[in-house]
């Protein structure tokens, strides 16, 4: 299918999803996903070298997507594009990409990794601190992420952003060690 000017997507037999091309990725509606037939069945997102823009939404809620690798090529993506991803265990950005970047834990960052934007909310970790450099949390960054009972935050965090830790139903402690200048909507709820 297709899915911008010069841009198309193919699912494999493996439970793969494939966007290659180049440019702009057009403005893609929850309900109306061009993969929406396959959303409940994609394990794996690979998208290609040549795209520039991953639009907000994209692959929200794909409750089975575990991996997503980002090549170097992107450098916007759009709001909550792994919201509610619930089996993510880990986001792969390419070397080389000097907008985003991702971690051996496989958490997702901009690129000089001072926001932390995405954690993968199905990695089976009980315990996770959050890199010294970062100053910001972005919204919903942690938000359902099942199995993390203790975060620790370095002493640099500045802001949290809205639902950032909202849904965590096994959270014990959340450490933060700084002074915050600002904390989002239901950052805790």
């Amino acid at each position: 299918g297709e899915i911008g000017e010069m841009m198309k997507y193919i699912t494999t037999n493996k439970n793969e999803l494939i966007i290659y091309g180049e440019g702009t990725m057009t403005t893609i509606e929850t309900e109306n996903k061009p993969w929406r037939q396959y959303e409940t069945e994609i394990v794996t997102i690979d998208i290609r070298e040549g795209i520039t823009t991953i639009s907000s939404n994209s692959f929200k809620s794909m409750i089975q997507l575990q991996t997503i690798s980002i090549p170097s090529t992107v450098t916007t993506i759009g709001n909550e594009i792994l919201r509610g991803c619930i089996s993510m265990k880990s986001i792969l950005v390419a070397s080389g990409n000097t907008a985003y970047s991702s971690d051996s834990n496989g958490v997702l960052y901009n690129g000089d990794k001072t926001t932390l934007i995405q954690y993968p909310l199905g990695k089976e970790a009980k315990q996770y601190q959050i890199i010294d450099g970062v100053m910001n949390i972005g919204s919903f960054a942690f938000e359902n992420a099942q199995q993390l009972q203790i975060i620790e935050m370095n002493s640099e965090i500045q802001s949290i952003g809205e639902s950032s830790f909202a849904s965590i139903s096994n959270i014990r402690s959340i450490t933060i060690k700084s002074n915050l200048n600002s904390i989002g909507k239901d950052a805790f709820a």
